[in-house]
């Protein structure tokens, strides 16, 4: 049976595995900036397929923004779901200079 994206349920994330290390080491790193971390755990939490308010309640997000983490991961992928559509130039910089973003 094939699976596409658009088929997934609207609470789930599909991620490859070299996207699951990179958001590994980003919701680990320090040096992460906290926000950025807490969506990383989050995208980590969707792609195991653990309900909407699970990980409200383990990431200290509300349902609004796993929702939009979700639509910002479909539309413009792991980096945008991260830093969002308008990161600044510090973000992007510290993600580009991330061992597992090339």
């Amino acid at each position: 049976m094939i699976t596409h994206n658009f088929h997934l349920a609207p609470s789930s994330v599909s991620l490859s595995d070299e996207q699951r290390v990179l958001l590994e080491q980003v919701s680990a790193s320090p040096g992460a900036f906290s926000s950025v971390r807490r969506r990383a755990q989050a995208l980590l939490m969707l792609d195991q397929g653990l309900p909407v308010g699970q990980i409200t309640a383990q990431s200290s997000m509300d349902r609004r923004t796993i929702h939009s983490l979700i639509t910002r991961h479909r539309t413009g992928g792991v980096k945008t779901a991260l830093l969002g559509q308008r990161s600044s130039l510090e973000r992007r910089q510290w993600l580009a200079l991330s061992p597992m973003s090339h």
